[in-house]
């Protein structure tokens, strides 16, 4: 518990400097060098990938203070892409849950009956 509380402090800290930064440079016209090194912290270029025909490169943006940037068409795709899997989860628990055939006309059967 202890360490949760201290992971949410460090992790409030962290996000309070980056959005002090924003705030700092909302107003520009043009993107400096200076500008970039106080909010980029790396960024990692990974190998081409040609394998599906086309030229794909993946590029990592870590930025000071929030760790990895995603893109929001990215961080949708993600998102998308994990909801996908969760209703495909669901789908699966509730066939297995569905009585076969012969178990529903014996529930039809006992429902009628009472029904009479």
């Amino acid at each position: 518990m202890q360490t949760a509380l201290e992971q949410f402090d460090s992790d409030s800290l962290r996000a309070d400097k980056f959005l002090e930064l924003a705030k700092r440079y909302k107003n520009f016209d043009e993107l400096t060098a200076p500008m970039l090194h106080e909010f980029v912290d790396k960024i990692i270029v990974h190998e081409a990938d040609r394998s599906s025909g086309k030229r794909e490169q993946q590029v990592e943006i870590h930025l000071n203070y929030i760790g990895q940037f995603l893109l929001p068409c990215e961080a949708e795709a993600e998102s998308d892409a994990k909801r996908a899997m969760w209703r495909e989860y669901k789908r699966n628990q509730r066939a297995k849950e569905k009585p076969s055939p012969k178990k529903r006309g014996a529930i039809k059967k006992q429902l009628s009956a009472k029904a009479i």
